[in-house]
């Protein structure tokens, strides 16, 4: 099957290849100079070059200054980075499918662990087992818990959380910083009138700790005198079984006006046990993601949920596979701000 590259993504390919061959160190030409050596107008290059920022290999150092190069030059490839996946099928994620791209395009080889956090039951040994037992040289585990986190962090092999909580751990890692999003979010309810808001989160764990957001969920109901404590955060059996027990018992007493869910495919599940039961306590139940993901720009009528930039997400990433490839230490943590994108449906 043939497809047809568009100018930019023709430059961009070019670019790429003279990026791994070594021919520019430290900092890439500007556009006007590369788009006399290739002919092309200055908008294809800054669409190619734009490209290639996504892609993890160049990084963006402001207006009218030259691009960082991120790329692996050091011609040592990282054996293999080994990813942790949250549950199996994440291997379809898109998130996942891009961080793959984005990593290969950076001269990096990946692999999947043979068991997901889910199959090992979120057991900190046993993930660290796991991955001690792989030949790979560094590591990517997605929405570890705390627990798991903090046994991988004495770890001396290199390792990288993608959306867990890692403050105070001597640990690389990036995610969404969700909590401007959610004080936002229940500012907004409160106004509106919603008495009883509800929060479904996968990741609180068999330690049942609470991370940052939702601590901050609870405390922004109590400034706002609003019902709190576990009613309004339960704990619930990650299983679709748990998840529907949960929901019937939230409606037997006091149902709530709004629900937010920590994850996309569950937000789904909880609009389908609500269209499936008739009455006023379900029609009326605003509920709003904390995640995201493309195919909410679908759904009619639409949904509110909290967003950040994914691209912003994987250059972080590929920034600490290139460090790791060269043999430098990286430790740094970089949130990437998240915003609360509010429907008319909660607005009711």
């Amino acid at each position: 099957m043939f497809t047809v590259k568009t100018a930019a993504e023709q430059v961009a390919a070019h670019l790429r290849n003279e990026l791994q061959r070594g021919r520019w160190v430290g900092s890439m030409p500007g556009r006007d100079r590369l788009a006399r050596e290739l002919g092309v107008d200055g908008s294809t290059i800054e669409r190619a070059l734009g490209q290639l920022e996504r892609d993890g290999l160049l990084e963006s150092q402001g207006v009218g200054r030259r691009r960082l190069i991120t790329l692996n030059q050091s011609g040592k490839r990282s054996k293999r980075i080994l990813i942790v996946l949250y549950e199996p099928e994440d291997t379809s994620h898109y998130l996942v499918m891009e961080l793959c791209r984005c990593l290969h395009a950076a001269g990096h080889e990946t692999a999947f662990a043979p068991r997901s956090l889910t199959q090992l039951k979120h057991h900190p040994e046993r993930v660290r087992k796991m991955i001690e037992a792989h030949p790979s040289e560094a590591w990517i585990v997605i929405a570890g818990p705390r627990p798991v986190l903090e046994m991988l962090a004495q770890m001396p092999r290199p390792g990288f959380a993608l959306f867990g909580s890692i403050s105070n751990l001597p640990l690389a890692g990036t995610g969404p910083d969700k909590i401007p999003a959610m004080r936002e979010a229940i500012d907004s309810l409160h106004k509106n009138g919603h008495s009883r808001i509800v929060m479904l989160a996968q990741s609180i764990y068999n330690d049942r700790r609470l991370n940052k957001v939702q601590r901050v969920f609870l405390e922004e109901l109590a400034t706002r005198d609003l019902p709190g404590g576990e009613s309004c955060l339960p704990v619930w059996d990650s299983t679709p079984e748990g998840l529907h027990q949960c929901l019937v018992a939230l409606f037997k007493e006091n149902p709530p006006t709004a629900i937010l869910v920590d994850d996309w495919q569950l937000s789904y599940a909880v609009q389908n046990f609500l269209s499936r039961h008739k009455g006023d306590d379900y029609r009326r139940v605003v509920c709003i993601c904390t995640d995201y993901h493309p195919c909410f720009k679908w759904c009619r009528p639409e949904v509110s949920y909290f967003y950040w930039k994914p691209a912003a997400v994987m250059r972080r990433v590929v920034r600490w596979a290139n460090n790791v490839a060269r043999g430098r230490r990286d430790f740094r943590q970089s949130p990437v701000k998240a915003k609360f994108v509010e429907s008319e449906a909660s607005l009711r």
